[in-house]
């Protein structure tokens, strides 16, 4: 009965077998910290301890684009967005996502969550 399992676990569960979407934990710094497999197999690799800008095409990082999204959600609260981002294997995918500021009781700012999916089938029928 699920009733009876802690919402930590249950959470945890769903963030593990989630197949479609990509969802991890960024510090303050741009590092990822935490990844769901979803994450690691969309991006063909282990993605903690990565910083963020390894997902972006260069083409983004050179514009700066990883900075304004963090800059983006922490004066938000969320920074959502439609692009291209880079697998381990130098492939790109179109992906829609957001990245959600998270912040204690206090409102201190103290990581961000970032959800994805590859939505490569809808920029096909463009």
């Amino acid at each position: 009965m699920t009733d009876a399992l802690p919402v930590d676990r249950l959470l945890r569960m769903f963030l593990e077998q989630a197949r479609e979407h990509a969802v991890m934990l960024v510090d303050r710094d741009g590092q990822i910290r935490w990844s769901n497999p979803a994450a690691n197999r969309i991006f063909g690799r282990d993605v903690a301890g990565q910083a963020l800008a390894v997902l972006f095409t260069p083409e983004d990082v050179a514009m700066g684009m990883p900075a304004y999204e963090i800059s983006t959600a922490t004066a938000h609260g969320v920074a959502e967005d439609d692009r291209w981002l880079v697998r381990n294997d130098g492939s790109r995918f179109w992906a829609s996502g957001l990245m959600i500021a998270v912040r204690d009781e206090q409102g201190e700012l103290l990581a961000f969550g970032k959800i994805l999916r590859n939505r490569t089938d809808l920029w096909e029928q463009m």
